[in-house]
């Protein structure tokens, strides 16, 4: 239970970096919450248009096809390591922009 809870927490309750830096910490408390949190963004990105999956597979050097498991992975990694903000996820996610930070993370995954 513990997990899910940490798994809703890192998907909608994060406002500001420091919500995503207590996120990180349950999250490490809790592994199991980053496989769910990893379920739940693959589910989104299956549901963005084709050239967005195109554009974003180019920088994760991926098929579209393979895209949202291999992005959701990496972005937990990089979630994990504290190597990208909220500020990153918000740019991706809302607006399908890919900032430099992301690009590292997505191309060093």
């Amino acid at each position: 239970m513990a997990a899910l809870a940490a798994a809703v927490t890192l998907s909608s309750c994060i406002k500001n970096d420091e919500d995503l830096s207590k996120a990180r910490s349950e999250a490490r408390k809790h592994p199991q919450a980053m496989a769910h949190w990893a379920s739940y963004c693959e589910n989104q990105v299956k549901y963005w248009n084709v050239q967005v999956k195109t554009d974003i597979a180019i920088y994760v050097r991926t098929t579209k096809d393979q895209l949202p498991t291999v992005l959701c992975r990496r972005i937990s990694k990089a979630l994990m390591s504290n190597s990208i903000v909220l500020a990153d996820i918000k740019a991706l996610t809302r607006d399908h922009h890919v900032t430099p930070r992301m690009i590292a993370a997505l191309r060093n995954g």
